[in-house]
Parts: structure tokens; sequence; C-alpha cells
């Protein structure tokens, strides 16, 4: 299953464009444009941290922390340096990617307050890990490669 937070789709999707760069394969670079995506991702990434940290007062794992806000940084800090025309495409795939999203949520019966308000996210790797073993582990980034852990 594919993941019910945003922030996974966009870091999926700068993925996509960052390997067609590596490999400089023409069509992604051409019209594969993860700019504005990774710009949402890193705002609206910092955004929730700050509203999980300073109003829901949670404490973080220094070490899971550490690897959530380098996910959500670097992707920008890449396109910023690697895309030479940051605005051909970028809002059209920001668009496509974000209905594509809407769309999902709605098939696996899911909202973005439920997704982000409601539900306490992993603030450790222990929590991480047991809830890759439960049946919302199949909406959880990267979950699947540690199912039988």
């Amino acid at each position: 299953m594919l993941s019910k937070y945003l922030s996974h789709w966009l870091i999926s999707y700068f993925i996509l464009w960052f390997l067609g760069y590596i490999f400089n394969i023409n069509i992604i670079i051409k019209y594969i444009n993860p700019y504005y995506i990774s710009i949402v991702s890193f705002v609206g990434y910092a955004l929730l941290l700050s509203y999980y940290i300073f109003i829901k007062k949670y404490k973080y794992e220094y070490s899971l922390l550490f690897i959530k806000i380098v996910t959500h940084t670097l992707p920008l800090i890449l396109s910023y340096y690697l895309i030479k025309d940051k605005n051909k495409y970028a809002l059209n795939n920001l668009i496509v990617i974000v209905i594509a999203y809407l769309i999902y949520t709605i098939y696996i019966n899911r909202n973005i307050y439920n997704t982000y308000f409601s539900n306490k996210p992993p603030t450790n790797w222990k929590d991480y890990f047991n809830l890759c073993k439960g049946s919302e582990g199949k909406y959880i980034p990267f979950c699947f490669l540690f199912k039988d852990t």
C-alpha cells in the first residue's frame, strides 16, 4: 500500500526525479520538476512538527527526529541547487501529486484531519516499529521493510 502521509508521496516523487537526474533520464528530467513539491514538503512538515512539539508537547527521540528532518529538508536543498528552471512544470507536478494523494485518501477511507491531528505520530523508534506491526503499518512509510522484525 501507499503511505497515508502526503510528505511521503512528495519525497517519493522527488526520489524518482533524483534518480532520473543521476542516471540522466531525459524524459524524467524534462517533465518532472519537484521544486515546489520540495518546498511544500519542507514547509508543511516544519509547521506540523512545530504543532506537535510546541502545542501538543510531544517529545521525540532525537535520532528519529533527525531522520525525519533530514528527509524533509534534503529534497529542498538538492532541488534548489540542481534544478535549472525551477518553475517549469513545478506547479503542474505539485497539483497532480496532491490530487492523486487526495483521491488515494478517499480510497483508503482516511482524511487529512485524522491522519495528522487525531492520531499521535510515532515519537520514537519503538513506537514506529510497533505501528509497523499493526494494521496501520501498511500506510506508514517504509514499514514494508520491517514487517517481520
